[in-house]
């Protein structure tokens, strides 16, 4: 059951980084500056992955 419950968790936290990770892109491509977006945006996506990935174990 806890076992059950660390996966959601992830899984959760994986689809909300990621989602994160467009937004902060997104933003990055319609505003004209800060590059720190960006490097958001990439660290948010990659954060989400990495979730869903121990999540799939």
């Amino acid at each position: 059951m806890q076992e059950k419950q660390f996966r959601r968790r992830a899984q959760l936290i994986g689809y909300a980084g990621i989602s994160a990770g467009v937004a902060f892109l997104a933003i990055y491509a319609v505003s004209d500056h800060p590059l720190y977006r960006l490097i958001l945006g990439i660290g948010c996506l990659a954060l989400g992955g990495i979730n869903l990935v121990i999540a799939a174990r």
